[in-house]
């Protein structure tokens, strides 16, 4: 998949019962708005279509069109679920969704480059930015609109309202 097109929002975990059932585990928020993103593609290329999503406490079961047995559960295992990126509802203005900010370079107010977004992650309080610094420890920062204080995607810059931990 080209992750210029496509977005991960997903990924099927292991078989559940015997009649093709599968776990899945949804990266969308709300977790629940995976099943309106259909069909499913797999890296491979193969279209997958949800017939049924049930939720429980951590994952869903769910029910495929075309997978009857455990063995072809089975086969799915693991695998990532893309969709188009297309597929995604536009924001309001000033919010992104977190794959947009990928790879952004992160300056603090004083200019200083601090690394590059690698990834975001839940928090115990804020979502983390989590910014690679080459040779040197990540830094976390807070996704917060005290602390990130511009996104541009087309200069591909964050601006944040952080200290360098070079100059501490």
């Amino acid at each position: 998949m080209d992750a210029k097109t496509h977005i991960v929002v997903g990924k099927f975990l292991r078989p559940h019962g015997i009649d093709g059932r599968i776990k899945l585990a949804s990266y969308t928020d709300p977790v629940d708005s995976i099943a309106s993103y259909t069909p499913w593609l797999l890296e491979s290329g193969r279209v997958i279509k949800p017939h049924s999503l049930k939720p429980t406490d951590k994952f869903f079961i769910v029910e495929l069109e075309g997978i009857t047995s455990r063995e072809h559960a089975t086969q799915l295992t693991n695998s990532l679920i893309y969709i188009p990126q297309d597929q995604l509802p536009p924001l309001p203005e000033g919010r992104y969704y977190w794959h947009q900010l990928h790879g952004l370079e992160v300056y603090n107010l004083q200019s200083n480059l601090l690394g590059t977004v690698d990834y975001l992650t839940e928090g115990a309080q804020y979502p983390l930015i989590v910014v690679k610094r080459p040779g040197k420890v990540d830094i976390l920062i807070p996704y917060t609109d005290k602390i990130v204080t511009q996104v541009n995607l087309t200069s591909n810059t964050m601006i944040v309202n952080w200290l360098n931990p070079d100059t501490l």
